[in-house]
């Protein structure tokens, strides 16, 4: 049978690791759990701790939207939803002013290889093979349907740049943290909505919809809309940078939200 001084000790190591889980909780009723915690110990927080970890299982729904962050793909282990980094492509020095963004898509990876040129890339995403391609304007590869140009890409002649793919899929609800890019940012919409807020305002991209950030913009992106958020995305950076940084200099006006 187990002592009380047991059960005392147990309590104290359940509440030290669900504090650590709450640490950073801000809903209200997260808030109140830190309270309840500070206050239970020993055999009646061994004995309730199970029901807790239950409640806030079956509760998941009802918690804050998802903050999110980028994963490399293979750190994906079958999840759907979230933000997944498939490429970084060096480029060179790009000489040209602006460039541009084309997305085509092919039947299977083997015609995607064979079609693709110089500064393409083949990733798979959204249920499709596709071909990324940075070029000037007016560049068409031989075979592929084309789903988007998107452009100007505004950069700086003379410097090495990489470009770096990705797949987002996000709730409805789902926001990123405020962060800036070396590079411009474009996206193609695919399905659902989404929102980006930068200093000059917001702008709504929807299904079929391109969107284009200017290097160094700071901004934020909620996903919007009824139905879940589904896009492929480009950072077109500076290779001597990071692809990614945060922007504690912007605060956000939550435009996306009103």
């Amino acid at each position: 049978m187990t002592r009380p001084e047991e059960l005392d000790a147990r309590g104290r190591r359940l509440r030290a690791a669900l504090a650590a889980v709450l640490v950073h909780a801000d809903a209200p009723e997260l808030r109140l759990v830190r309270r309840w915690l500070d206050n239970w110990s020993g055999v009646r927080l061994v004995v309730a701790g199970a029901a807790l970890l239950l409640t806030f299982t079956t509760a998941a729904p009802a918690l804050p939207a998802t903050r999110r962050t980028c994963l490399p793909v293979s750190e994906r282990a079958g999840r759907d939803v979230g933000c997944w980094l498939l490429a970084s492509e060096p480029l060179g020095i790009v000489s040209e002013p602006t460039v541009y963004w084309h997305l085509h898509t092919y039947p299977n990876r083997a015609a995607a290889d064979l079609a693709k040129g110089p500064r393409g890339t083949v990733i798979e995403a959204l249920g499709k093979t596709w071909v990324m391609t940075i070029a000037e304007a007016g560049w068409r590869p031989a075979s592929g349907e084309r789903i988007a140009v998107i452009g100007p890409l505004i950069v700086k002649p003379g410097e090495r740049y990489t470009a770096l793919y990705a797949e987002g899929i996000s709730n409805v609800g789902d926001v990123t943290p405020v962060h800036r890019h070396p590079g411009p940012e474009a996206w193609y919409t695919a399905a659902g909505e989404m929102c980006v807020e930068t200093p000059a305002g917001r702008v709504v991209g929807r299904a079929g919809d391109t969107t284009i950030i200017p290097a160094g913009e700071p901004i934020t992106i909620l996903a919007t809309g009824t139905e879940q958020r589904r896009s492929v995305w480009l950072v077109l950076h500076e290779s001597a940078f990071s692809w990614t940084a945060p922007a504690p200099d912007w605060t956000p006006k939550g435009l996306c939200r009103k």
